[in-house]
């Protein structure tokens, strides 16, 4: 996977491409049902110890506040989805992978959630965008258009 891995650090090839590519390295061929007990599994036990207490104290806060809790995401719906419910969120949007057979194939189902596609699921949920008081938290790339239409846009922090 090395090449895949330095064709994108160099901008050769495209974010979804090298995710797509590394997907079907590894998930091309699993049996779904398995994956998804797998991908649980990750979600109750691992995700957890990966967050930083700020990043639970707003979401906490924004519970407080009654705000609509939406997850966007480009990680797998997969995973995301225990844990968001575990965590109170209303909605998931994040990258899906396809099945044939029962079997992963590998291949991301539709688009990968990243940079703008981000914007678009949201507004899939949502609708009109301009109706809402969105907050968006983001650390990376991909996150960037959808911190750009947001009312409070957070790049790496919580405050």
């Amino acid at each position: 996977m090395s090449p895949i891995l330095v064709a994108y650090t160099l901008k050769l090839i495209p974010n979804w491409w090298a995710k797509e590519a590394l997907l079907t390295y590894f998930l091309s061929g699993k049996e779904e049902t398995k994956f998804y007990q797998l991908a649980k599994q990750f979600a109750l036990e691992k995700i957890p110890t990966l967050l930083c207490p700020e990043a639970l104290q707003r979401l906490q806060w924004h519970q407080a506040q009654g705000h609509r809790l939406i997850l966007v995401s480009a990680s797998l719906e997969a995973y995301l989805l225990p844990w968001a419910e575990k965590m109170g969120f209303e909605q998931v949007a994040g990258t899906q992978l396809e099945v044939e057979d029962n079997r992963l194939t590998g291949r991301i189902l539709g688009k990968n959630c990243y940079g703008q596609e981000k914007v678009e699921r949201l507004r899939t949920v949502l609708g009109e965008l301009s109706q809402y008081n969105i907050y968006a938290y983001g650390d990376s790339r991909g996150d960037q258009e959808l911190l750009a239409v947001s009312d409070h846009p957070y790049y790496r922090n919580f405050s």
